[in-house]
């Protein structure tokens, strides 16, 4: 059993009448001289109804235990979209109505998870970030900064973000699907490699490498969001890069420390031997 206080984002529970609940959104609320209570954003698992609610921080519930496998979607008929399990090979159905959401970060042939309750199909996962090409915008301002105010883009898959000024039609953006919100253009990699080619080396800002690691950081498997340095709280809805911290030494030597929250079951050499991985790979 798990008290509501520590549910949090991504996880799932059952009630007391069988129904299978995932928390989009949960947080601490205390009205005036009234006791604490959990105020919560949560969608039926099985319909893909969504609705708001609170709890007693004390009341307790099943937590339900989800298991993942990779899987690849394939497409969509009709009212039911179509995903691969890439291990097995095995095929499963799950209806469009479960995973509106999700659908608007994923492609045909995209990298995906689906979600088992049991023998239960009941979701997918998406990763933590995705890179979706840019289908309508305004046109773009010559000098804009990415401090300006900001378009409205709509990118391939129909999901509408706020983009810079200098987003142009055509660019592949990396979109934090926590939040569906706009991290950077897809080939900042690219250019730091080029401009290192070219000028052989180059010094980039400390704001700037918080940034490439935690996009790193979020393409690894089994990582589900950011934290704060209490862990208390999910930077879910604030900047991926929030909760990277580099610490200089005299010499010029650069540590990192990041906190996050895994996805259950997953285990920790698994992310860190990914994270270095993917971090050797675009800081190095």
């Amino acid at each position: 059993m798990i008290e509501a206080s520590k549910l949090k984002a991504g996880m799932t529970f059952e009630t007391a009448d069988g129904k299978l609940i995932r928390v989009l959104e949960a947080s601490h609320h205390k009205p005036g001289k009234g006791n604490t209570i959990m105020r919560m954003k949560l969608r039926d698992v099985r319909t893909g109804s969504t609705f708001d609610t609170s709890y007693r921080p004390e009341e307790k519930f099943e937590q339900a235990i989800i298991e993942t496998v990779p899987a690849q979607y394939l497409y969509q008929m009709d009212d039911t979209d179509l995903l691969m399990n890439t291990e097995t090979y095995d095929q499963y159905e799950i209806p469009v109505v479960n995973v509106e959401e999700e659908l608007k970060y994923i492609l045909e042939n995209s990298d995906v998870k689906i979600q088992f309750y049991g023998t239960e199909v009941i979701g997918v996962t998406v990763p933590t970030t995705v890179e979706l090409v840019v289908t309508d915008t305004q046109p773009s301002i010559k000098g804009a900064t990415v401090t300006g105010s900001g378009n409205p883009a709509t990118l391939e898959t129909g999901l509408v973000v706020n983009v810079p000024d200098f987003i142009e039609v055509g660019q592949k953006l990396i979109i934090n699907t926590a939040e569906g919100t706009y991290v950077s253009r897809a080939y900042i990699e690219e250019v730091i490699t080029m401009a290192t080619e070219q000028l052989g080396e180059i010094v980039i800002a400390p704001r700037v490498l918080e940034k490439i690691i935690a996009i790193a950081t979020a393409k690894v498997d089994g990582v589900h969001s950011f934290a704060n340095k209490s862990m208390s709280d999910s930077l879910a809805k604030r900047s991926l890069s929030r909760g990277v911290y580099l610490h200089t030494a005299d010499d010029g030597d650069v540590t990192v420390d990041i906190y996050l929250y895994l996805e259950y079951g997953v285990g920790v050499p698994t992310v860190v031997y990914g994270h270095s991985e993917g971090c050797e790979k675009r800081c190095s």
